[in-house]
């Protein structure tokens, strides 16, 4: 809420009139006498579903008719900033650019509709600017949204961010190589400003919306305490701020009121996953889950990692519920979107968040606040379906169900120098009680073994776990690599170790080595196998990922 007194509440509650003022950049003024009466229309939102969703970025709309001798030539692409007076007080309620002005059929009239400048910055596409970012500069999330925002002065947006820390600015959006040089986790394609927005938003649990002042803000709503009652200064039926130290209050209409006899449930864990199947990371207590799902800004994450995020977020998150409702009031230009709202009516206690406002009119100027929401919160929220791509158009899929937990992972073959050779195919498998399902995918994910043939009758196979492009076997105790030999005669474990060397004629024509990298992590089982197989007189060495056949000398 922004600062007020309670001597300008009541003097924008008496009934006085007021004055609406469009000051254009050019020097334009067009005021009271060249509006139409009670034309004028402001709608600001930071959710407009049916329940709370983080990340959510939407523009600011204004509509206004005015008499057409207002200005000569059309007034499409320019910028003004409207305010409202009422007494000794004036508010400024936006800074807009009139997207189309439209004369109306007898020409005498024309409609002004206007957004504010995020509405340019949400439809700008801005995939050339994330794929060319320098990594060594931009490598967390914090660094990658200052970026961004210095990226639109450039462009010419009068757009600046609050200056603010947020949960998640120090997670990593890059991976080093073998080379120590970062990597990023994600390849954009048909990446917009609300992509970049909504990623950054919804990866902090927060809202984001330009303010009366032009600032970009990060949203964060209000904590609502469901056993609160109002105080005794606090009459039936009206309203007011929580928070609010000074117990201000405003009526509402009567008759308008409409809510719901329940609050939003409270959530209780926050699940962070790359694709609706995926197992991902997770923290919390059995109860509401709050899903974030394919957000790219947490690719190419370890399980450990997702779950340390959750954790960053559930305090964020937890205590976010309030009681559907809507209800009609005199305007309250001090009130900002995200405010939590208490209100004392003749059939009961209710407390909100302010999450859709619509201003109308002017001398009798009036707000709208609607809040949708529902008892029980589903689990498939909050997926960001867009077009990007994960490094090199892999990603990993891990999928949970009551009854099994499959694996998903891409299948290369390879030749001796670890080469790709395009055949993929498809296996099941038991392994340690869990099915584990390989088949045809792409995956940020890929154990692979290549082999050397050491000239002496032996060769030896060497275990490769990849994440992207980056090697990361050594990043797991050699234990994780067993190694067995199959034969006809039967299935013999030979040894652990990132690496093994083998005597060919141990295995005769058919035979097989196998590898197989486990890694357990409570709950979470991520399996993935390879295999070498022998076929006595060839030349070519070939390491099949998965249980296909090849051959080799």
């Amino acid at each position: 809420m922004k600062s007020v007194t309670l001597q300008e509440i009541q003097t924008w509650h008496s009934g006085i009139q007021k004055y609406l003022t469009l000051t254009f950049d050019g020097g334009l003024v067009i005021n009271n006498s060249m509006i139409v009466a009670e034309s004028a229309s402001l709608e600001h939102s930071i959710c407009d579903d049916n329940q709370l969703e983080f990340g959510t970025v939407a523009a600011a709309s204004f509509t206004v008719k005015i008499i057409s001798t207002a200005s000569q030539s059309t007034l499409q692409g320019q910028g003004f900033t409207a305010s409202i007076t009422c007494g000794e007080y004036t508010r400024d309620i936006g800074r807009f650019i009139v997207e189309s002005d439209e004369k109306s059929s007898d020409r005498r009239f024309r409609t002004l509709e206007c957004y504010d400048e995020l509405y340019g910055v949400l439809n700008e596409d801005f995939t050339a600017w994330h794929n060319g970012l320098n990594l060594s500069n931009v490598s967390t999330i914090g660094a990658y949204r200052n970026a961004f925002f210095s990226y639109l002065t450039e462009l010419g947006y009068a757009v600046t961010q609050e200056q603010t820390t947020l949960p998640c600015d120090g997670v990593s959006i890059v991976t080093i190589d073998q080379g120590g040089h970062p990597v990023a986790n994600f390849v954009a394609d048909g990446y917009s400003g609300q992509d970049v927005l909504f990623s950054i938003c919804q990866a902090n649990a927060c809202f984001g919306i330009i303010d009366t002042d032009g600032v970009f803000k990060y949203i964060r709503p209000a904590t609502i305490d469901q056993s609160a009652q109002p105080s005794q200064s606090y009459p039936t039926g009206a309203w007011q701020v929580i928070g609010d130290p000074t117990g201000r209050y405003s009526p509402y209409v009567q008759g308008s009121l409409d809510f719901e006899e329940y609050y939003t449930e409270t959530i209780t864990m926050v699940s962070v996953r790359q694709t609706e199947k995926d197992l991902g990371g997770q923290y919390g207590t059995e109860g509401a889950t709050y899903s974030i799902i394919g957000n790219p800004l947490f690719f190419n994450k370890k399980t450990a990692e997702l779950n340390s995020i959750a954790q960053l977020l559930l305090p964020f998150i937890h205590n976010v519920t309030y009681m559907p409702m809507e209800f009609k009031t005199p305007a309250c230009p001090w009130v900002d979107i995200g405010d939590g709202i208490s209100v004392n009516s003749h059939y009961g206690y209710a407390q909100t968040v302010l999450l859709r406002r619509t201003m109308n009119g002017i001398t009798a100027l009036m707000e709208e606040y609607d809040v949708d929401g529902t008892r029980t919160r589903s689990d498939n929220a909050n997926n960001q379906q867009k077009s990007i791509l994960v490094l090199n158009q892999k990603t990993n899929e891990m999928v949970r169900t009551v009854d099994e937990n499959t694996f998903r992972i891409s299948q290369v073959e390879t030749t001796v120098n670890g080469e790709i050779t395009q055949e993929i195919s498809t296996l099941t498998q038991t392994v340690a009680g869990l099915e584990v399902k390989v088949e045809e995918s792409v995956s940020g994910f890929f154990f692979n073994v290549v082999p050397t043939d050491n000239g002496d009758g032996t060769v030896t196979m060497d275990a490769h776990f990849y994440l992207g492009q980056s090697d990361v076997t050594r990043d797991y105790d050699a234990k994780n690599y067993n190694w067995y030999k199959k034969t006809e005669e039967g299935r013999v474990y030979i040894g652990y170790g990132y690496s093994i060397t083998v005597v060919k004629e141990d295995f005769g024509y058919g035979g097989e080595v196998e590898a197989v990298f486990t890694l357990l992590s409570g709950m979470n089982a991520e399996t993935t196998q390879g295999r070498w197989v022998f076929t006595i007189g060839g030349v070519n060495y070939n390491a099949v990922i998965g249980f296909d056949e090849g051959t080799g000398g």
